[in-house]
């Protein structure tokens, strides 16, 4: 009632897929804020010293590989890597570029599909390009170990301390600032990652929103202070893009903003219009939960990369996670199927559920 009784709003200033999320039975419940993308940050001093051109939108998954392992070079302390990729998350995009779902069905239905052809052609993409320009030997994320026993200090020293190329950031760089410091890491340009011609998937963003309390005696007044702030590209959090297009294209945000961010919001932009945006990712492995535990997932990927063969992991993941989901449908815990099922887990069961 609050937009229909303001004719200055336009529910045009916001990209379709975003307003998704935030509807209800035809309504909308609330209106986007800040936008989180994916992106691929890189330092255009390694750039420049190698001769090569700055990340473009229009970059292919094998454009991505070749850059990487051009700027990757040294040894010892001076080792300079092609890529960084510290989030299991980014497993989750290399997948979506060769559309694949490693997980079927939804709900109390899902199930591992990890030993599908798709499936293993995009990780041995992924594995490739981690041994060829990566200082990574294992997956650097607590979302697959608890506790940050993932760490990989290497990876991201070597963003601190400007031996990284590119880094692929899905919105955790500023979480991974070391300890005692609030100073930026040595990155200082940013640009779409390749997004080929899929369409866009919840993996590819995450977005936050303003509402108002159905309580409020002051509706009025809050929806004016709502879209007052909504305006101000002040208001958001470092290198988060407006919800609102018109904001996203001033030169107020820009001028806030790392070089590249333009073209990072030109290369979403179609994507975004698409209204027909899943609600919910389809393929993404639940780490917190037992729906469907990711663990041996990424523990097989992870053992991939030091040198395990890929599908008979793949394979060995997929009967212990089935195996575990049939314990878990059956009423035993969480803790108790995953111990049952493989007595040396390390995953989230362990912090989550007690014996």
């Amino acid at each position: 009632p609050l937009i229909d009784a303001d004719a200055s709003f336009d529910q045009r200033d916001y990209p379709a897929a975003l307003l998704t999320p935030f509807r209800m039975n035809g309504a909308l419940h609330g209106v986007p804020f800040e936008i989180t993308f994916r992106l691929l940050r890189y330092n255009p001093a390694l750039f420049d010293a190698a001769g090569l051109g700055y990340p473009q939108p229009t970059w292919t998954l094998d454009d991505l590989l070749q850059t990487a392992q051009a700027l990757t070079s040294g040894s010892d302390n001076n080792r300079q890597y092609g890529l960084v990729a510290p989030d299991v998350r980014h497993i989750t995009y290399v997948l979506d570029q060769f559309g694949a779902s490693p997980t079927l069905g939804s709900g109390k239905d899902i199930r591992p599909n990890f030993t599908d052809p798709t499936v293993v052609r995009a990780l041995r993409y992924y594995l490739e390009l981690l041994r060829a320009a990566s200082p990574h030997t294992k997956l650097n994320n607590c979302r697959y170990l608890p506790e940050g026993r993932g760490s990989d200090w290497e990876a991201l020293n070597s963003v601190w301390q400007g031996r990284a190329a590119m880094w692929l950031d899905g919105g955790e760089l500023l979480n991974y600032l070391p300890m005692g410091t609030n100073q930026p890491p040595v990155v200082g340009a940013i640009a779409p990652p390749p997004l080929g011609q899929r369409p866009l998937t919840p993996n590819d963003f995450t977005s936050s929103g303003l509402y108002i309390s159905a309580r409020t005696q002051h509706p009025e007044a809050c929806w004016q202070w709502l879209t007052f702030l909504s305006g101000q590209p002040e208001a958001l959090d470092r290198e988060t893009f407006p919800a609102r297009r018109s904001v996203a294209e001033s030169e107020a945000f820009r001028a806030r903003m790392a070089p590249g961010a333009a073209e990072v919001y030109r290369a979403y932009t179609p994507l975004l219009n698409n209204e027909a945006l899943p609600a919910q990712p389809t393929q993404r492995l639940n780490a917190y939960g037992p729906e469907l535990d990711g663990f041996w997932f990424y523990q097989a990927v992870e053992r991939a990369l030091q040198g395990a063969d890929l599908e008979q992991e793949l394979a060995d993941a997929q009967f212990k996670t089935e195996q575990f989901i049939a314990c878990y449908r059956g009423g035993e815990g969480w803790r108790v199927c995953a111990r049952q099922v493989d007595p040396q887990y390390q995953g989230f069961a362990l912090m989550f559920e007690k014996e």
